[in-house]
């Protein structure tokens, strides 16, 4: 895997600090009232913390914090609760302790764990709160390990509400009914969770899940130096919260880190080129500053698509024979919903106007192929939003065909591509739900291995962003940056070079290789 120049300056700059371990000085991106502000190492010997000593060289946690450990947010949020009811049938295990232990210091001490802060604005007055994480991928086998060293063990949780996030709220008591039967919110471990995957994937709500590719994943548990600080360097670390100061580099620390941030892929070369029905090229050369982008407005910093392609995503650009609602067209069903049409809208603004899809061109060479200058694979989206996709079109009638049989004229069953080649009448129109099973079915399958479900959405690209949570920045351009573009096609003249000429306000003067263009800026 190849570092990105921004990867590589980080490295740098880390090794520049007065400690030689990856993510000293790292900024604390979790805030809590007694999180330190930069990792730094403990200022106590290791020897004097009951825990955590693990994340010496580096760390987001005090020794206070360690000593206070368990009743940081009250003695009503013990992962141990249940020990105090005395009808228990056994207390928790040392073994099973371990790894709430090791969980607790992993969150109050890790820095990496600052890369999944869930809010962007966080601390603000809507912007959400500073101490929550989402999705961070942690190892199978440490997972596995969590179920194994648990099973038999209780915690104050149920199978229809198994997050200790909410402990706090709960009167843990175990009991049970005239059967014997376990009722009470204290539940044998393996009753509320199947497995190791259950216990990442639910057990913290949303805050981490479960990661098979161990390269990929983070450990909570760990001996000499944290390997945690080498994993997804090309994940970036967001923006400190607008009410944290981090103006005052730390003692001990030459430096900060300096990390990608979200920037205008700005005179960036457009790899994917596209023809309307009627064989004109309609893809940008350079992508730039467009106006009027209708549909697709929050790609307007910079675009691959004309305000005239994007007005067309959801009308006519591919022509009729591509239209999702094609099963609503006698009127029969009524209209087409909404909620499910929008994600056909944000595929398709994504797809023409974010320059990062044409890293995931298919070909290299675009003349190998028919299909060369336009198509993509493996395109990673985020597994959320995948999911979402799957439930707000469930109930939806959409044109397919299932077998090879049904795609006699032409087409892959169930790919969106095999539209052209239906009549979309009769048992071509089926409910969503019964064509795709789930949202990993959405998006891999429904667009011919297009798109990739990734749970990993620190890594994976989103299709419904919120300007408005982003401050009008693409968070896409800072997804993958160690992920190349592709060479031009072949015959695909698109220099950069005019872009130089640029004003200093960040206007583009008039680009020869977008003269041909209908270009509002």
């Amino acid at each position: 895997m190849a570092a990105s120049a921004s990867v590589a300056l980080l490295l740098a700059l880390v090794s520049s600090c007065a400690a030689p371990a990856l993510g000293f000085c790292e900024v604390c991106h979790l805030r809590n009232d007694h999180t330190k502000d930069f990792a730094t190492p403990f200022e106590q010997p290791a020897e004097d913390f009951v825990h955590c000593r693990q994340w010496r060289d580096n760390a987001c946690c005090t020794k206070d914090t360690v000593d206070n450990l368990f009743t940081l947010y009250g003695d009503e949020d013990r992962f141990d609760r249940c020990d105090e009811d005395p009808d228990i049938p056994r207390d928790m295990s040392q073994s099973c302790r371990d790894f709430f232990i090791a969980e607790d210091c992993f969150y109050e001490c890790d820095a990496s764990a600052g890369k999944y802060r869930k809010h962007a604005k966080c601390g603000s007055v809507d912007g959400g709160n500073s101490w929550e994480l989402e999705r961070m991928p942690i190892k199978a086998s440490f997972c596995n390990d969590w179920y194994e060293a648990c099973k038999d063990d209780y915690v104050c949780a149920t199978p229809q509400d198994p997050s200790m996030l909410g402990v706090s709220d709960r009167v843990c008591e175990y009991s049970q009914d005239g059967d014997g039967n376990e009722i009470g919110t204290c539940r044998k471990f393996s009753d509320v969770y199947a497995d190791g995957k259950d216990v990442c994937n639910l057990m913290w709500g949303s805050s981490f899940y479960y990661e098979p590719n161990e390269d990929q994943a983070y450990t909570m548990d760990f001996e000499g130096e944290n390997p945690n600080n080498a994993i997804n360097l090309h994940v970036a670390f967001p923006d400190p919260c607008p009410s944290h100061d981090v103006a005052t580099v730390e003692e001990g620390c030459d430096e900060l880190p300096i990390h990608p941030k979200i920037t205008p892929h700005d005179c960036e070369v457009c790899k994917l080129r596209n023809v309307d029905i009627e064989g004109v090229e309609f893809t940008l050369n350079i992508s730039l500053s467009v106006a009027d982008l209708g549909p697709c407005q929050k790609y307007e910093e910079n675009a691959c698509c004309s305000a005239e392609t994007a007005s067309r995503i959801d009308s006519d650009l591919y022509g009729p024979d591509f239209a999702w609602d094609r099963c609503y067209l006698d009127g029969d069903r009524g209209e087409f919903p909404e909620k499910c049409g929008r994600w056909f809208v944000e595929e398709g603004c994504l797809y023409e106007c974010d320059v990062s899809a044409g890293k995931y061109r298919l070909w290299n060479d675009c003349s190998d192929s028919e299909e060369g200058p336009w198509r993509i694979s493996k395109m990673p989206l985020k597994a959320s939003e995948c999911d979402q996709w799957y439930e707000d079109c469930k109930d939806v009638f959409f044109c397919t065909c299932l077998t090879e049989e049904d795609c006699r004229f032409g087409g892959k069953p169930r790919s969106f591509f095999s539209l052209p080649n239906l009549t979309c009448a009769g048992d071509e129109c089926k409910p969503f739900g019964q064509i795709y099973k789930n949202g990993q079915e959405v998006c891999e399958v429904m667009w011919d291995d297009s798109f990739v479900y990734e749970r990993h959405e620190k890594a994976a690209y989103s299709l419904v962003w919120d300007p408005e949570e982003t401050d009008g920045k693409n968070p896409n351009n800072i997804v993958n940056t160690h992920v190349d573009f592709p060479d031009n096609c072949d015959g695909h003249e698109a220099e950069k070079e005019w872009c130089e000429t640029g004003s200093q306000d960040g206007t583009v003067s008039t680009p020869s290789a977008n003269a041909d263009l209908d270009i509002d800026r």
